[in-house]
């Protein structure tokens, strides 16, 4: 189970770069890291794909296109989400720097925990996950 909090953190900081969330969630950054594990946990793909830079949406969005007719269900799987698997997730902290910021964050899942810190960035008045793409 560890693989799969490893997983989640994975894609929890590859989300970050990749997309802007939209309503009261993009107001923080921790709003948008509870956005994206929320997303995670009832498997809404464009919800998880909301969290992302702009240009993170565009790429997942092209990636997607792909992958033409496939289910959330596929999609989650092919992301390396396992479905059935809930995140708990604690926000230990956050450090704003203009328009970055940093959410130190625990996440647990399977009984499994693990702590980063997850980097954010403000787009145009959003924040959204920010993984370096």
């Amino acid at each position: 189970m560890k693989k799969t909090v490893s997983v989640i953190l994975a894609v929890l900081m590859l989300t970050l770069a990749l997309a802007g969330c939209s309503g009261s969630s993009q107001n923080s950054p921790e709003g948008v890291v509870k956005k994206f594990i929320d997303s995670v946990n009832s498997g809404n793909i464009n919800g998880i794909i909301e969290c992302l830079t702009p240009e993170s949406q565009e790429a997942m969005k092209a990636m997607m296109a792909l992958y033409g007719s496939m289910s959330d269900a596929d999609l989650a799987e092919l992301m390396g989400f396992e479905t059935e698997t809930k995140v708990d997730l604690t926000i230990n902290g956050v450090q704003i720097d203009g328009d970055t910021a940093t959410v130190n964050a625990t996440i647990v899942a399977d009984g499994e925990s693990d702590t980063s810190d997850v980097p954010c960035i403000k787009v145009d008045g959003k924040w959204y996950l920010d993984i370096g793409y």
